[in-house]
């Protein structure tokens, strides 16, 4: 009986106990669902603010690379060519612009600030005289802007161009100087920064207006990298027609004419004249008088010796480099052509028919000079051209030779140069304006017929006479016009014509001279490694880029306001349940949600005090499970609690 009891006993309590966990678990499940309206509303709210925030971040970060990358596509982005001022060392003494670089905002020359700017200026807005005061101001670089076309300029535009030319040329600066030329690119740049400088001159508001949301064109070059500097050789090409087999015994006259040009940048100095017109006529010299000396009837009693001389802008290094070779072979060798004298040829288009002969000291009467002078003096009668003798002494304090032939005279060789420029300080010998135009190779002709026929006479000492059926004129005038035409198209900067036998026009001259003359040789002008003659740099040339941007006080002003937007949407993603219940009990809209919540609260408390019955009844009925013979009853009982 006790084992029956016992055994009913631990089955009801194993009912009522998974009848007490059923019970729990539906009032849980029953609490779930019955959430207050509020806690749903912050249960939205906290989505809605981890949605918003992930939205505004998103956003923001997005924001600026889009709006860059349209304005990178939809801004004025303008590229254009510029061309670097020479720079270039010469027996210690710097010369040129000494930076090659740009990376500044641009401004007009009526702008007011200068520091650190790049300075884009028409070449007629300097003043030459205020030269000097702008290129030792703070800029950080200036691009002068000169014309597209020379041949549009008025003669007084020249004359004030040539005078700008050459002070730019002779007065040093660290900072970079570019050379321009027009083109609507450019055009658009100088517009802008004259429309930003008229802005500045206004009142304070619109300055800080144009301080905080102007434009201007940032300018770069494409080359950042260093100007190396160019420290190889120069060339010389020499060629000989020798009299008879035994040349040393016979006297030499030497022609000379240096190559090389010069100017306000190194790719635009073609040098028509100076000195493209001495090298025609010595090329030509040597292709007439080879016919000559190719047989021993028609050869004169002189040796002829032609050299093309690198170097002559860079105070004649290569005629120098040669005399001194000629002068160390004589000293050894005793066999040395003994020199005549040296005609130097040099600028010889003259504007009004005049052949001048420049000496250092003026010849004796019946010399080797004086005659030959005689000769070229009848000759230029034939061609309407006059012919005078100038005398300048050396002055051995000047830094610079400004002839060509003192270079010989130093060292005792006789020598002369001839040239239709009276003065050695014309412009024109250095200038980028040396170019062709109309009537030009008109005026060159008469001039270089009277040296050829005047050289003519003198070897072979004609005095009188018809020498017409020597020289053939037309074929001469072809020749003339196919060699200036080809020199007028290739620049021909001592820059440029480092190691000049490798470049084409170089090998062309190497051939020409191989083909006509006896003997071809080729001279080499060296400088010393520890202290060197001459030093050229690189860097002739350049592409400028220009970009639209806005100033540099708007990218802070940008960065402050984007730095308090961003704290803003911290705040708010901080801040914004309480915004929005704040905001909300302002406007009344939360007062119903209270009075629910109360009714709520007050039900759950109902509810809690049933539950608390429930269970004590159930412990009551448990405790009297302990008794026998009651099982059927309490069983009874509890199904009937349940069903309650």
């Amino acid at each position: 009986m006790k084992t029956k009891v016992a055994t009913s006993n631990v089955s009801f309590y194993h009912t009522t106990t998974s009848a007490g966990i059923i019970v729990r678990a539906l009032l849980n499940t029953k609490k779930k669902h019955t959430l207050s309206k509020v806690d749903m509303i912050e249960k939205l709210i906290e989505c809605f603010r981890m949605v918003l925030g992930l939205f505004l971040v998103t956003v923001t970060c997005v924001l600026p690379f889009s709006s860059s990358s349209v304005n990178a596509t939809s801004a004025n982005t303008y590229d254009f060519s510029v061309f670097r001022l020479p720079q270039f060392e010469l027996h210690g003494t710097e010369y040129g612009t000494q930076d090659w670089r740009l990376y500044y905002e641009a401004v007009s020359v009526n702008s007011l600030e200068r520091i650190r700017r790049c300075l884009v200026v028409w070449w007629m807005d300097v003043v030459v005289d205020e030269l000097h005061s702008l290129l030792s101001s703070n800029l950080g670089g200036i691009i002068f802007v000169l014309p597209a076309n020379f041949s549009t300029m008025l003669d007084e535009e020249k004359n004030r161009f040539l005078r700008f030319e050459k002070a730019l040329l002779t007065l040093p600066t660290k900072i970079s100087l570019f050379i321009a030329f027009d083109c609507p690119e450019i055009q658009e740049v100088m517009k802008l920064a004259e429309e930003r400088a008229a802005v500045s001159k206004k009142n304070l508001f619109h300055k800080f207006i144009s301080l905080c949301i102007g434009e201007n064109y940032r300018l770069y070059t494409g080359n950042q990298n260093d100007a190396m500097s160019n420290n190889r050789v120069l060339h010389n090409i020499i060629g000989r027609l020798s009299a008879f087999d035994q040349r040393e015994h016979v006297t030499t006259i030497a022609i000379v004419a240096h190559y090389d040009s010069f100017g306000l940048t190194a790719k635009k100095s073609f040098g028509y004249n100076s000195n493209g017109s001495g090298m025609v006529i010595l090329l030509e010299l040597l292709r007439l008088f080879s016919r000559l000396y190719k047989t021993s009837t028609t050869r004169a009693k002189f040796n002829l010796l032609f050299l093309l001389a690198a170097g002559g802008k860079a105070n004649y290094l290569g005629t120098k480099q040669w005399i001194d070779d000629l002068l160390e072979r004589r000293d050894r060798y005793t066999a040395a052509p003994l020199i005549d004298f040296a005609i130097c040829l040099d600028s010889l288009i003259s504007e009004d028919s005049k052949l001048y002969m420049h000496v250092s000291k003026v010849p004796r009467q019946n010399s080797s000079m004086h005659r030959f002078y005689q000769m070229l003096e009848q000759s230029g009668k034939n061609y309407n051209v006059s012919t005078a003798i100038v005398q300048k002494k050396i002055n051995l304090g000047d830094e610079l030779l400004l002839w060509e032939h003192e270079r010989f005279s130093l060292r005792r060789i006789y020598a002369h140069t001839l040239s239709g420029i009276q003065s050695p300080f014309d412009p024109m010998r250095r200038s980028i304006l040396d170019l062709d135009s109309e009537g030009r190779f008109e005026k060159f002709i008469p001039i270089a017929m009277t040296v050829v026929e005047g050289l003519f006479r003198y070897l072979y000492g004609m005095k009188n006479g018809s020498v017409e059926h020597f020289l053939d004129t037309e074929a001469m005038r072809d020749h003339w016009k196919m060699w200036l035409d080809y020199l007028k198209r290739t620049p021909r900067s001592t820059q440029l014509f480092t190691n000049f036998t490798e470049t084409q026009l170089g090998r062309d001259i190497v051939r020409f001279f191989e083909h006509f003359a006896l003997e071809t040789s080729i001279g080499v002008v060296t400088s010393d490694f520890k202290l060197p003659d001459f030093i050229f740099y690189d860097g002739f040339e350049d592409v400028v880029h220009a970009h639209l941007t806005k100033s540099a006080f708007f990218d802070l002003l940008s960065s402050v306001f984007i730095v308090g937007y961003l704290w803003m949407l911290h705040l708010l993603a901080l801040n914004v349940q309480r915004l929005y219940l704040e905001v909300g009990r302002h406007f009344g809209v939360f007062e119903s949600l209270h009075v629910e919540e109360e009714e709520e609260e007050e039900a759950d408390d109902n509810e809690r005090e049933d539950q608390t019955v429930k269970w004590n009844v159930g412990e009551v009925l448990l405790k009297l499970s302990t008794f026998s013979g009651v099982d059927s009853l309490l069983a009874v009982l509890f199904s009937c609690k349940q069903c309650d």
